[in-house]
C-alpha cells in the first residue's frame, strides 16, 4: 500500500466530513440568531431543509436554509466553501443563484405557505476564500453574467477558535451586491441597518459556538447528502447503542473494542427512525442510509446480507478514539470517530483491487451472525 496515497485519502476524506460539518454548524448559528431575535409571531419560521416547487419547473429548489419573517419578507441563504473554479461550473452555480430569483412559496410557523413581496438571496463563502470569490461575483454582476432582481448579500463565515469564546463570524461584503432588503422589520431588527453604516457602525454578526450546540444536537445536517462518513459516524456514536438489548449494553459498557455485538439493521427502518426520532425534518433518503451502511462495508465495519438489509459489527469505541483526541482541534464530537473510519476505509480502497473491493459490498445471505446470541451477560455479570 503506499503510505503517500493512503495518507491522502484519509486527508480527502476527513476534509469533506470537516466541511460539512462546518456547514452545518453555519446553519445552527443562524438558526440560534434568527430564531433569538424574530420568532415573535406564527408566521416567523427557520426552514433547516427548505424545497421550494416553482410552477415553471418539476424540479424543486433546495437551498442551504431559509427564514420567512413575515408575509412581506424572507430570505434563501446559499452556503459555500468556495465558488467552483471551473469556468463553466461557475457559470452553472450562478444560474443556480438566478433560480432563487423567482416567487417562492415559503413554510410559516403555523404550517402554511406564504409567497412573500420580497425575498433577499445571501451567498456566503467561507473567509478563507472570501477576498476571491467577491472579486469574481462582482465581475458577474457587472458583466450580466449573473442577473438577479432580488437583493443579493454576500456574506462570509468564520470559526474563530478563541479558548474563551470561540464563535463563527458573519461580515457582510461592503462593497459587492446588495445589503439586506428588510425594510419589513422593525428599525431595531434589521439587519441591513446593524450590517452597514447606516446605524454608525459596520457590524459583523458573532455567534458563540456555545449557544447553538442544542439546535445541532437536533438539526444535524445540511440540506444535502451527507458524506457517507459523516453519517456513518452519526448512527455509530447516537442511534446504533439504541438497538442494542440490554445484555448488549452490558457488555458495551465494559469498553472492550474487539467485543462485537450483532445488529441486524433494515435500512428503510433505519431511515424512518432517524426522521421520526432524532432528525425531525430531517428528511433522510433510503438512499443516503444505503450509501453509508456500504461506505461501512468497506470500512469493514458492517456487511451486506440484502438489498436492504446489513449485518453491524457494533462495538466500543471510545477507548481507540482517544488516541486522537489530542491531535483535534476540530469542533465535532465525531471527529475522532471519524479518522478511525477514515483509515480503515481508505486501507482497504487503496490496498485492495476493485473486484476484492465489490466482494466487500456485495449482497449475501451467508453474512451476518455466525450463530444465533447467546445471554451475553452471564460471563460478564462477575463485573458488575
Amino acid at each position: 500500500m503506499g503510505e503517500e496515497e493512503y495518507r491522502e485519502c484519509v486527508d480527502a476524506t476527513f476534509e469533506s466530513f470537516r466541511t460539512y460539518d462546518q456547514y452545518v454548524d453555519v446553519v445552527s448559528s443562524w438558526e440560534h440568531f434568527l430564531t433569538e431575535q424574530y420568532d415573535t409571531n406564527d408566521t416567523f419560521y427557520f426552514d433547516r431543509f427548505p424545497a421550494y416547487f416553482p410552477s415553471d419547473s418539476d424540479t424543486s429548489l433546495e437551498p442551504s436554509f431559509s427564514a420567512l419573517f413575515n408575509e412581506d419578507y424572507g430570505i434563501v441563504f446559499d452556503v459555500n466553501q468556495k465558488l467552483p473554479s471551473v469556468e463553466s461550473q461557475f457559470e452553472t452555480r450562478l444560474n443556480e443563484l438566478e433560480q432563487y430569483d423567482q416567487d417562492l412559496q415559503f413554510r410559516t410557523g403555523n404550517g402554511d405557505l406564504v409567497t412573500p413581496s420580497q425575498h433577499d438571496i445571501a451567498l456566503l463563502i467561507h473567509g478563507d476564500n472570501f477576498q476571491t470569490e467577491k472579486l469574481r461575483i462582482r465581475n458577474a454582476l457587472e458583466d450580466g453574467e449573473l442577473d438577479v432582481e432580488s437583493n443579493l448579500v454576500l456574506l462570509s463565515y468564520q470559526y474563530i477558535d478563541q479558548d474563551t469564546n470561540p464563535k463563527y463570524q458573519f461580515q457582510r461584503a461592503s462593497m459587492v451586491g446588495d445589503n439586506f432588503g428588510d425594510d419589513a422589520l422593525p428599525d431595531a431588527l434589521q439587519m441591513s441597518t446593524r450590517m452597514s453604516m447606516e446605524g454608525g457602525t459596520f457590524e459583523n454578526i458573532n455567534i458563540p459556538a456555545e449557544v447553538f450546540y442544542d439546535r445541532k444536537a437536533t438539526g444535524v445536517l445540511f440540506n444535502t447528502e451527507p458524506p457517507s462518513l459523516y453519517l456513518a459516524c452519526y448512527v455509530w456514536h447516537t442511534v446504533f447503542y439504541d438497538l442494542l438489548d440490554d445484555d448488549q449494553r452490558i457488555v458495551w459498557q465494559r469498553r472492550d473494542p474487539t467485543k462485537t455485538l450483532d445488529l441486524v439493521v433494515d435500512v428503510s427502518d433505519l431511515t424512518e427512525r432517524l426522521n421520526r426520532d432524532y432528525i425531525p425534518g430531517g428528511g433522510v433518503h433510503e438512499k443516503w442510509v444505503d450509501n453509508t451502511l456500504e461506505y461501512m462495508c468497506v470500512a469493514e465495519t458492517a456487511e451486506k446480507i440484502s438489498d436492504g438489509e446489513y449485518y453491524v459489527k457494533f462495538r466500543n469505541l471510545r477507548d481507540k478514539r482517544r488516541e486522537y483526541n489530542d491531535t483535534l482541534s476540530d469542533r465535532s464530537e465525531h471527529s475522532d470517530l471519524a479518522h478511525l473510519f477514515a483509515e480503515w476505509h481508505c486501507e482497504n480502497t487503496v490496498e485492495l483491487e476493485n473486484r476484492e473491493l465489490n466482494e466487500l459490498v456485495k449482497a449475501d445471505s451467508a453474512n451476518g451472525p455466525n450463530k444465533p446470541r447467546e445471554d451475553l451477560t452471564q460471563p460478564e455479570l462477575g463485573e458488575f
